[in-house]
């Protein structure tokens, strides 16, 4: 899981009120992850740029459980929940899984590399495994 710094156009790295630095965690190639929820999290900001253009930002965010390639529980600031920052191909991957009719949560994620003619190395999530009922990785262990 990368961890990265949330700054603003300046690059001054952006704090909350308390004081404590804004982060977002992105996924790596061979992190896991189950997701808490059948939904992806989406928020859309409109800006305005050095033009003056008015321009639509959309973020998208996953609330799941994470591990890294060595099967070690992913943590941050101490905390089991983990918000994860989706690029849009992620989130569109993951949306396409919706209209499936696959449950998110009753699943097993893995994030993998994969080239695109347009924009190089990109960073991949497919599924890796399904169980009933969802949660844990140790419910996907006892399977194997």
């Amino acid at each position: 899981m990368e961890v990265r710094k949330v700054k603003n156009k300046t690059g001054e790295i952006l704090t909350t009120k308390e004081g404590t630095e804004l982060e977002e965690l992105r996924f790596e190639p061979g992190d896991e992850f189950i997701p808490e929820f059948n939904s992806v999290m989406e928020k859309t900001n409109e800006h305005t740029n050095d033009k003056g253009e008015l321009k639509k930002i959309t973020n998208y965010t996953l609330k799941c459980k994470a591990r890294d390639k060595n099967a070690q529980p992913i943590f941050h600031r101490e905390s089991e929940e983990l918000f994860v920052t989706l690029t849009p191909a992620q989130a569109k991957s993951l949306k396409k899984k919706i209209e499936e009719g696959i449950e998110l949560n009753q699943n097993m994620f893995v994030v993998y590399n994969y080239e695109s003619k347009e924009y190089g190395t990109q960073i991949g999530v497919g599924l890796k495994k399904s169980h009933k009922p969802p949660k844990s990785f140790d419910s996907f262990k006892a399977e194997e």
